[in-house]
């Protein structure tokens, strides 16, 4: 009996190994999806850069993965991330829909928010000046969601012009 339980014991710690030694002698390839928002992510001269990059390639140099990065537009990223075409994309705020889908890490990296661009000549001070005029949006970001929020709070009517692209195209 006793010989039979040493047996059945090296056979499942051998099962093991095996199993400990094919998973980790190859390295974790990764699509990473990114897209122009410096400084979080961007590219320059063929390098993807930023403080997102900069923080997965440690991560990943530790852990020993591969990380094949694919540009995207923002809302182009977040569909395929949602539909399995990536494994991660960079620079996401976390918001209640998204957590339906997608895994967020546990730290904060940055901390970030929106800003509202105007041309000098045009007099705008506050939200309230925007009443009435139109106001370019990238697609899907969660700083429309949330403009759009405070200017329906505020009862602003606001005629939103949304750009299929990232903040540069906007």
């Amino acid at each position: 009996m006793r010989n039979s339980l040493t047996f059945h014991l090296t056979i499942w710690f051998m099962i093991g190994a095996f199993i400990f030694l094919q998973t980790s002698a190859f390295p974790l390839d990764l699509r990473v999806g990114y897209y122009d928002n410096s400084p979080l992510c961007y590219e320059d001269d063929g390098r993807v850069l930023g403080i997102f990059p900069d923080l997965l390639s440690k991560i990943a140099e530790e852990e020993g993965w591969n990380l094949h990065y694919e540009k995207h537009v923002f809302a182009e990223g977040l569909e395929k991330i949602r539909s399995g075409e990536l494994d991660v994309f960079v620079a996401v705020a976390e918001i209640p829909q998204r957590a339906e889908w997608a895994r967020f890490n546990d730290e904060t990296v940055i901390y970030n928010w929106g800003e509202v661009y105007t041309k000098p000549d045009l007099g705008i001070r506050n939200i309230e000046d925007l009443r009435g005029r139109k106001v370019a949006v990238a697609e899907g970001d969660v700083y429309y969601q949330g403009f759009m929020g405070l200017a329906r709070s505020l009862g602003l009517e606001v005629e939103y012009v949304e750009i299929q692209g990232d903040y540069p195209d906007v």
